[in-house]
C-alpha cells in the first residue's frame, strides 16, 4: 500500500503489511485496517491524518486511528484503521439550504465542490480534494438540499436513484 501526505497527496512511503483489509463501498463509507510490524519506517508512515492508496485502485482511505500491539511472540506491531475519503464529507454540513436543479451529476458535484472542494471558502476547503463525475442524466430538478450533514444527504440522494459514489 502507498501512504500519501495529508497536505500534498504525494506518496511518502510504501508499506508491506503483514495483513490488511479494505472494504470497498459505493453506497456507504468503506473501512480498512493495515496490520504490520512496527518498524521505524512504518511508524513514521502510518500516522493519523495520512491517506492510504492501493496501486491501480481508484479509492483513497483516510487514517483515523493508530494502535500499537504485540504478537504472541512479543514482536511489536502497528495497526492503522480508518475510512474511505468520502468519510470527510461527514465532517461538513450543507450551510445553506438550496433547490437542486439539473441532473444528479451536476447537483452532487455542486454540493460537494462548494462545501469542501475548490468552490468552498478557505476555512472549509480540503487541499487536494477535487470532484470528478460520470455523467448521469437523471433529472432531479426541484429536489431540496436541506441544511445538514453533507454525507448523509448525498448518500440518501444517490440511494434514491440507485447510484453510488467513490472518492
Amino acid at each position: 500500500v502507498e501512504i500519501k501526505d495529508k497536505y500534498t497527496l504525494k506518496t511518502v512511503a510504501l508499506v508491506e503489511p503483514q495483513e490488511c483489509w479494505f472494504e470497498l463501498s459505493y453506497q456507504d463509507v468503506g473501512e480498512f485496517e493495515i496490520y504490520c510490524r512496527a518498524s521505524k519506517e512504518n511508524l513514521k508512515a502510518l500516522q493519523k491524518g495520512m491517506f492510504v492508496t492501493i496501486p491501480n485502485k481508484r479509492f483513497i482511505w483516510f487514517i483515523t486511528s493508530v494502535r500499537y500491539t504485540f504478537t504472541a511472540g512479543g514482536a511489536r506491531m502497528i495497526s492503522a484503521t480508518g475510512y474511505e475519503a468520502k468519510w470527510l464529507l461527514s465532517k461538513r454540513c450543507i450551510l445553506t439550504p438550496k433547490e437542486l436543479k439539473g441532473t444528479i451529476t451536476s447537483a452532487v458535484y455542486g454540493l460537494v465542490n462548494n462545501n469542501l472542494g475548490a468552490g468552498a471558502t478557505q476555512t472549509r476547503k480540503i487541499a487536494g480534494f477535487t470532484v470528478d463525475t460520470n455523467d448521469l442524466l437523471i433529472d432531479i430538478s426541484g429536489t431540496q438540499a436541506p441544511r445538514g450533514n453533507l454525507l448523509e444527504f448525498v448518500n440518501a440522494l444517490l440511494k434514491t436513484y440507485n447510484c453510488g459514489s467513490q472518492v
